[in-house]
C-alpha cells in the first residue's frame, strides 16, 4: 500500500503547475487527464 502514498496525499490546485508540483500537487484537470492513463500534459485554460 506504500505505493499509493503519493496518490493519497495528492493536492488539487488551480491553474497549470509543474508535474508533480512542488509539494506534490496539480489542478483537477490535469490529475484528470493522469487518472485517465494520459501522459501528463499541461493544461492552461479550459
Amino acid at each position: 500500500m506504500e505505493g499509493f502514498n503519493h496518490c493519497l496525499n495528492w493536492k488539487l490546485k488551480a491553474g497549470s503547475h509543474p508535474f508533480p508540483g512542488k509539494d506534490g500537487g496539480t489542478c483537477i484537470n490535469e490529475a484528470a487527464l493522469v487518472a485517465a492513463g494520459f501522459e501528463y500534459t499541461p493544461i492552461r485554460a479550459v
